[in-house]
């Protein structure tokens, strides 16, 4: 019974230290991100993925993003692949 209760605690400390991180990753993506940078290439890749985010946030928060398929993924190097 101890084992269990230590394996729920350590999913729970593991979710408390991702979650935030991920929630000011997609905050900075989305919102600060596009403003910036410039270049020639800037609004093409940098305000596409802000869009991206902007529609599909909820998936990164809920962990279901890879079920969808790299081109609705926020990240760069995932639509690399």
């Amino acid at each position: 019974m101890a084992v269990c209760s230590v394996k729920k605690l350590m999913s729970v400390s593991v979710f408390d230290r991702l979650v935030p991180n991920l929630v000011a990753m997609i905050l900075f993506c989305t919102f600060i991100l596009p403003w910036v940078g410039t270049g020639p290439l800037w609004n093409q890749v940098v305000k596409h993925n802000s869009d991206v985010c902007k529609n599909t946030w909820w998936r990164n928060l809920l962990f279901i993003h890879n079920y969808f398929g790299a081109e609705h993924m926020v990240s760069v190097t995932a639509k690399l692949l």
